[in-house]
């Protein structure tokens, strides 16, 4: 194979991975919904598979005032969480069934050692809420408090 054909060879790769790269990023995109408490709403991705679960908020630089990330399990348990690759700090609020808030961890910090502490819920929910740290101090979210579709 002539320098030319390898050259013209690798620039097909490169373009074939580019194409993947993008497909794949469309592809793993998350449904979104509207919450709200109160006053506050926020425009939440959802993560209901366990792909999406296990990458939550991993290698993203922040989350924009006014979103975050609603996690989906099939039932209701105990979900501990951990702050591996995560890259700022978060609010964890904890929901039952009926969206209703039951164990919140405020200002949770990036992980910075492993292994990454983990975060345990003192009750069984069957959803996770990651907001921006200090959202659920000012947005008076505390436990007892139930969302509602916006």
């Amino acid at each position: 194979m002539t320098a030319s054909m390898r050259m013209m060879s690798n620039k097909v790769w490169a373009w074939m991975l580019v194409c993947f790269l993008i497909f794949t990023a469309a592809g793993c995109r998350s449904a979104s919904k509207r919450l709200c408490a109160g006053k506050a709403c926020f425009d939440v991705e959802i993560a209901a598979t366990d792909a999406a679960r296990t990458r939550g908020l991993m290698f993203r630089h922040g989350l924009k005032a006014g979103t975050g990330m609603l996690f989906v399990f099939e039932e209701e348990g105990i979900f501990p969480f951990w702050m591996k690759n995560m890259q700022f700090p978060i609010d964890m609020l904890w929901l039952d069934r009926n969206k209703r808030i039951v164990d919140i961890k405020a200002n949770v910090p990036a992980c910075t050692v492993d292994p990454c502490p983990v975060y345990t819920p003192s009750q069984v929910a069957l959803y996770v809420l990651e907001l921006p740290a200090g959202d659920a101090r000012r947005h008076d979210l505390i436990p007892g408090v139930t969302f509602l579709k916006g």
